[in-house]
C-alpha cells in the first residue's frame, strides 16, 4: 500500500486519502515505480510544506511530488532527488536525472 508520510515533531501521521490512494496504488501496480525511492532509503525526505497552516515552522512535512517511470524505462534513472537549496513555493522543486 502507497501512503504519504506527515511528520509533525517527528511523530507519524498518515494522511490517506482513499480515492487519491486508490488511484496510485493502481497506477504503481501496473508497472510504475517512484523514482525517489529507488535512490533514497531515508524516509524522512519531503518536499512540501503548507504557507496557509505554518507547517514549516510547526514541523509537518509531506512529500507530495513525484517522478514515476515504468518498468522498462527504469534502468535509464541515474538519479532522483529534492533540491533543498531552491525553493520558489511551498515545494521544493525535486530533480530527475536520466541517461538515454
Amino acid at each position: 500500500m502507497f501512503y504519504i508520510y506527515f511528520f509533525i515533531n517527528k511523530e507519524i501521521i498518515l494522511y490517506n486519502k482513499l480515492i487519491e490512494r486508490e488511484w496510485i496504488d493502481k497506477f504503481l501496480s501496473s508497472g510504475y515505480v517512484d523514482t525517489f525511492i529507488m535512490f533514497n532509503d531515508k524516509t524522512e525526505q519531503y518536499n512540501w510544506w503548507s504557507y496557509r497552516t505554518r507547517a514549516k515552522d510547526r514541523n509537518v512535512e509531506g512529500r507530495l511530488d513525484y517522478f514515476f517511470v515504468n518498468e522498462e524505462f527504469k534502468s535509464n534513472v541515474v538519479d532522483s532527488y529534492i533540491l533543498f537549496d531552491v525553493r520558489g513555493s511551498d515545494h521544493y522543486l525535486i530533480g530527475l536525472d536520466i541517461g538515454i
